[in-house]
């Protein structure tokens, strides 16, 4: 894949047409925080009618939907309790590297019985979002919070790294002179404790 010359593009597949009011509005919201140079979509998929079926049925009935979901070309990474627990800087940085290499993603959250074993074993990661069983409305708006969040750290991480805070002081200075820049070295002496204790 070559680096992405327009808006790297993030998919949320999720089973579940019908969540409660309160965590459509949260997913949305969240989802409106993404800067520009991101495309980010929620797509839900129908639930499987449990009808007699025992849950790998329907597990199996659901992973056709997300895989038909998919946009061509997305890498997949799938949502599992027993995925990998990566702090806010791991998912940064794993953020990172797959827009530098010119992927797009897709997220895959499954049903009530979780996500299909085989589509499991499919996907690029498996990442778990909490210990605890999460409510599947609650995994949704928990990955929405998670992927701005993640995406802010790395660029902020990013511009440091190119000296771009130095110039930001700079033109603090000369513009606004020293109790306004002192002010600002404060700012970001408490973004930069933040980010150091969620890195873990």
């Amino acid at each position: 894949s070559r680096p992405h010359r327009g808006p790297m593009k993030i998919s949320i597949v999720a089973v579940g047409t019908r969540q409660p009011a309160w965590a459509d509005a949260a997913v949305q919201d969240y989802l409106e925080r993404f800067p520009a140079d991101f495309a980010v979509e929620l797509k839900a998929v129908k639930a499987e009618t449990r009808a007699g079926q025992s849950p790998a049925q329907l597990a199996a009935a659901e992973a056709q939907r997300l895989r038909a979901a998919v946009p061509a070309g997305h890498l997949v990474v799938a949502l599992d309790e027993r995925g990998d627990d990566w702090t806010t800087a791991q998912f940064a940085a794993a953020l990172g590297r797959w827009r530098d290499a010119g992927e797009h993603l897709a997220f895959l959250i499954g049903g009530a019985d979780g996500l299909d074993p085989e589509l499991k074993r499919g996907a690029r990661a498996r990442l778990r979002l909490s210990s605890m069983t999460l409510p599947h409305a609650l995994a949704r708006v928990l990955l929405a919070e998670h992927l701005p969040e993640g995406i802010t750290v790395r660029d902020v991480n990013t511009q440091h790294d190119q000296g771009t805070i130095g110039k930001v002081i700079a033109a603090c200075y000369a513009k606004y002179g020293h109790h306004r820049t002192v002010e600002l070295l404060d700012a970001l002496k408490a973004v930069g404790f933040k980010y150091a204790t969620l890195s873990g």
